[in-house]
């Protein structure tokens, strides 16, 4: 699976992300590292219809750039707080995704390799899971709240 990023728009309804953003405040930050609780949407988001209609949206939108059937889908809030970064790192073999819910004005930029992609709140990123990336320095005075995830498809 070789593919460059494919961003597209993922509205999503407004109890859902003031969900995600409750949540993602409730996390501790004591360090310049990117907070993610992989448990947490189960854990906080999922009163039912919430991580149903989550799922649903992100995948209506990746169904309409990939003809690959899901077999998994995996993920997790982000919250860089002021200072905070994520070093390079890659996923492996899957569909990675980052949907990126508060995104103040300085607060760090998604890049791969050389490209730094537009982090545009309300949008979602997908890319090869294999492609090397990093978040650099949040360098405004607020959180930058994302949800990434990982897509398995069946072979």
């Amino acid at each position: 699976m070789v593919f460059g990023l494919i961003s597209d728009k993922l509205p999503i309804h407004r109890a859902i992300k003031s969900r995600i953003m409750e949540a993602a405040y409730e996390m501790n930050s004591h360090n310049r590292y990117p907070l993610s609780v992989c448990d947490i949407i189960d854990k906080e988001v999922n009163n039912g219809w919430q991580l149903m209609y989550l799922n649903t949206e992100i995948l209506k939108v990746f169904e309409k750039h990939f003809d690959d059937k899901v077999e998994k889908i995996h993920h997790w809030i982000n919250k860089y707080p002021p200072g905070g970064f994520q070093e390079p790192h890659t996923h492996g073999d899957c569909i990675t995704f980052v949907y990126f819910v508060d995104i103040p004005e300085n607060s760090g930029d998604l890049v791969f390799n050389k490209y730094i992609h537009d982090s545009v709140e309300g949008t979602i990123c997908f890319f090869d899971g294999n492609l090397e990336h990093h978040v650099t320095k949040n360098k405004s005075s607020q959180d930058r709240i994302t949800i990434a995830g990982n897509i398995v498809v069946k072979l």
